[in-house]
């Protein structure tokens, strides 16, 4: 489902209008041109009535991506062990 809504006429047009608006350019290191990707800055999955306002769109390169999303998932496994520390205690 999530896949469609991304490939819809919506989704395509979110993503053409972030990287206009974003003049192509990643909005963290300021490469521009290349592999981009547009981002939710708040989750897709957790902000379905966000998923194609501009304001929660940034540009991003993959390099850049790919870091942010593994800061996320560490964070997210960080909150998961403490709360496991949290039970046990």
């Amino acid at each position: 489902i999530n896949e469609r809504i991304r490939k819809s006429p919506e989704g395509k047009q979110w993503v053409r209008k972030a990287l206009e608006r974003d003049n192509f350019t990643c909005q963290d290191c300021g490469k521009r041109g290349g592999n981009l990707n547009v981002d939710h800055i708040k989750p897709f999955a957790l902000h379905p009535e966000l998923r194609f306002d501009l304001s929660n769109a940034r540009t991003l390169c993959v390099p850049c991506h790919r870091a942010y999303d593994d800061s996320i998932a560490k964070m997210w496994k960080t909150r998961k062990a403490n709360k496991k520390l949290e039970l046990t205690n």
